[in-house]
């Protein structure tokens, strides 16, 4: 360790996508809480990254805008246009990376970031910390390949749940490197305090009419169609409920449609909900969406942990959720939220009914959540993180064994 800056642990989170997203919010989570008089954090990002930072040198980061170039999923040509510039701006991060002492790099487990963190920390004579936010084992080929090589070689590996941690031994990674830290959510934006009416205003929405909410991207699996066909069911019970489905649309899409847009707006116009339910574009004021919202519903498949329904909670909303993939560690049936069978309408339907219904029992719901929220606070991510960083950085006789910071339900 430098002297320079005290002995601190010096931590490269790598990322090199062209999209800020979901992990980019984690990574800011950890970065924000991390203990500055013990750990020194480097963000190295993609030159040609779109979307929100959120971070600044006020937060005790040093930021670094690389030259990555595009992924191969921008077309093949593009692809290898900008790869041909890869290894050389690699080379030029080994040189930075060593020259700041880095001792550990942080990345995600995907084929082509985690290739990336690899060789940056073998070559640079860091450890390398593999963290998982999705399912692994999606891909076949030289991705698979590579996919399985990482999880195999990486010193460490942090799933965001105990269902994705669970997946992780089939790719090679041995128990005692495998940790399960869980996501969290800044109680601090995401409160009951908010006011909503100004969005109830936007779109035309009642003061005292129910509003069901879903927050995500728009794409099949999260399951908007299973929130629309519930909707239409449960408004034949409860006339004046409203919906409102918030996203951008994800140009992944596998149907007879245009898009899956197009598709649930089919699915509107087949049900004759005309402008009960709203599908609108994806905006940056999501604690103010939640705020008008008195539930939320998101009935998603297979996410390893929706930051969406956590987020949800800290706000005090009731959260109806798919009994998928990490949902059920978030979410507490009967008590939080209610948790229904993957690809069932009309039990998702039966509680939003429910719900809809009952004033007391949402505010009952919604002040569980937000207190069960409040466990999963962004400040316990990077606690979370801090015995694993520190046994990292004390070298292989220093690995323990697996640790797993989450709340109890």
């Amino acid at each position: 360790m430098s002297k320079a800056d005290g002995g601190k642990i010096k931590i490269l989170f790598l990322y090199p996508n062209e999209f800020l997203g979901p992990e980019m919010t984690v990574y800011r989570q950890i970065i924000r809480n991390l203990d500055r008089t013990r750990f020194a954090a480097y963000l190295v990002l993609n030159r040609d990254a779109h979307g929100e930072v959120g971070l600044s040198a006020a937060d005790g980061v040093t930021i670094v805008r690389w030259k990555f170039g595009m992924a191969l999923r921008g077309g093949l040509r593009q692809g290898l246009r900008s790869g041909v510039h890869l290894p050389g701006s690699m080379l030029r991060l080994v040189r930075y990376a060593r020259r700041e002492g880095i001792q550990i790099v942080q990345c995600s487990a995907a084929p082509r970031t985690g290739t990336l963190g690899l060789l940056l920390a073998r070559l640079a004579g860091a450890r390398l910390l593999l963290h998982y936010h999705v399912m692994p084992g999606r891909y076949g080929g030289p991705r698979g390949y590579l996919e399985a090589a990482m999880a195999r070689h990486a010193d460490r590996a942090v799933a965001v749940s105990r269902f994705l941690a669970a997946e992780l031994p089939r790719m090679g990674v041995p128990a005692a490197r495998s940790h399960v830290v869980v996501n969290g959510v800044d109680c601090r934006r995401f409160h009951p305090g908010i006011d909503g009416s100004a969005i109830r205003q936007e779109y035309g929405i009642a003061p005292d009419a129910p509003l069901v909410l879903q927050l995500a991207r728009l794409i099949q699996q999260k399951r908007q169609e299973d929130v629309v066909r519930a909707f239409a069911l449960a408004r034949q019970e409860v006339p004046d409920l409203r919906g409102l489905l918030v996203g951008w649309e994800d140009p992944r899409y596998s149907g007879p449609f245009a898009g899956y847009r197009a598709e649930l707006e089919h699915l509107c116009v087949q049900a004759g909900l005309g402008d009960s339910l709203i599908i609108a574009e994806a905006r940056p004021d999501a604690a103010e969406l939640l705020a008008a919202a008195d539930m939320v519903a998101m009935p998603a498949l297979g996410d390893a942990w929706n930051l969406a329904v956590t987020e949800a909670m800290a706000a005090g909303k009731p959260v109806i959720g798919a009994e998928s993939g990490g949902i059920p560690e978030q979410i507490i049936h009967g008590t939080t939220g209610f948790l229904v069978p993957p690809c069932d309408p009309a039990a998702l339907a039966a509680h939003i009914v429910t719900l809809a219904r009952d004033a007391e029992l949402r505010a009952g719901m919604g002040a569980a959540a937000r207190l069960r929220a409040e466990s999963f606070d962004e400040r316990h991510v990077a606690a979370g993180f801090a015995p694993i960083y520190e046994s990292l950085a004390g070298g292989p006789d220093a690995v323990p064994d697996a640790l797993s910071v989450q709340p109890q339900a």
